[in-house]
């Protein structure tokens, strides 16, 4: 479910299974999960042990080679690249490697004030360590420290949502008021909120730690009302 909040078409997917066995892999879970990304930029479907796959009877391999073929087949849609490798005799790892560099000239250039502002979330985000109140942050707050960053007025809800394609933020845009958006200047520790959330019932509150990141928990969605 947070795996959502990372998923963004400025990013190169690298779906790695294990070739003996793709069958125990969650392939297509995670092609399905990047089908669905708009515009994303490339997927590399990287099959291991490639060294032992060798191996295999001729019956097995092709079993395998099928299995493959029938998932390609059923993400037609999606342009990627079939890489097998093996981290043991390193063969395929150099094509990998060398694919991946030459993507670089298709990289995106950006604003300078991008990256200074990118600098300054990371400042907020050291200081949500100690006070849950800065994790989240209004459009008022993201707009300042945008401004000081020199990015233009006119390109600040641009820049975040650069940073939420990235993974700096987690943007929430209020599609009526955009006076009401919130961020989230901390991803990480917000998937490890929501995971907790929904997995709380499970680990005995009485512990020590658990409580700690129980009230802790409390304490950022509180904070988080306080800006209605």
């Amino acid at each position: 479910m947070t795996h959502d909040f990372f998923l963004s078409p400025r990013a190169v997917y690298l779906i790695v299974f294990n070739l003996v066995n793709p069958q125990n892999s969650k392939i297509k879970y995670w092609m399905k999960k990047v089908s669905l990304i708009p515009n994303v930029f490339k997927v590399l479907m990287i099959g291991t042990h490639l060294d032992q796959f060798q191996q295999l009877e001729e019956k097995k391999c092709s079993q395998v080679e099928e299995y493959i073929q029938k998932i390609t087949n059923e993400f037609s849609n999606m342009k990627f690249h079939f890489f097998p490798v093996s981290c043991k005799t390193r063969e395929g790892i150099e094509k990998v490697t060398e694919f991946l560099d030459q993507m670089k000239i298709h990289f995106e250039v950006v604003p300078a004030s991008y990256v200074r502002l990118y600098d300054k979330i990371s400042e907020e985000q050291e200081k949500s360590k100690e006070d849950p109140s800065s994790l989240f942050a209004t459009m008022d707050r993201y707009q300042e420290l945008a401004l000081k960053a020199d990015v233009l007025k006119e390109s600040i809800l641009q820049s975040a949502r650069f940073l939420n394609d990235v993974g700096q933020i987690v943007f929430f845009k209020n599609p009526v008021d955009q006076s009401k958006n919130y961020f989230a200047f901390n991803p990480p520790y917000l998937v490890c909120c929501t995971s907790f959330l929904f997995c709380f019932h499970l680990i005995p509150i009485e512990h020590s730690f658990c409580r700690l990141r129980y009230l802790h928990l409390l304490s950022q969605w509180n904070s988080l009302g306080k800006m209605e």
